[in-house]
């Protein structure tokens, strides 16, 4: 059941995040833009494996996972600029855009650490955060068809 609640920890925030992104994007009248920027961000767990694989295979795991708190902190932090300056299309945009962006780096490197983690441990281990993470994105398509 931990290991549930940590997929679910791990992918739950990004959601919420383009989410927010998404009715930000509209207020503002930039769909277009937030197409394009929905693509980028699905491409941005390529580009963070590649970059754990060339320079975190030598750092420890709890190394790493304190760099993805560092970047699900920061993502956060841009997430509340963005909320807080929410009027300003100037500053709220690319705020939660940057906020979207950190996260999905850091939930890829996290979830790329926990899973090197779980491969010595039991398969029901890996079976549960798969679960986990599977059921965070059905949680964030049911906060977009309430909002």
């Amino acid at each position: 059941m931990r290991m549930f609640g940590i997929g679910f920890i791990n992918n739950a925030g990004l959601g919420v995040m383009i989410i927010y992104t998404m009715n930000l994007s509209a207020e503002f009248n930039r769909n277009l833009q937030y197409a394009m920027f929905v693509v980028f961000v699905q491409a941005v767990p390529i580009v963070a494996r590649i970059f754990n694989s060339l320079f975190f295979i030598q750092i420890s795991h709890e190394s790493r996972l304190i760099f993805t708190c560092i970047l699900f902190i920061l993502s956060y932090t841009s997430i509340a600029l963005s909320i807080r300056s929410s009027n300003r299309e100037d500053v709220a945009l690319p705020c939660a855009i940057v906020g979207c962006i950190l996260h999905q780096l850091g939930r890829s490197i996290g979830e790329a650490t926990i899973l090197g983690y779980l491969k010595a441990l039991p398969q029901e281990l890996i079976c549960s955060f798969g679960t986990g993470s599977g059921v965070s994105t059905f949680f964030y398509i049911f906060i977009a068809l309430i909002l």
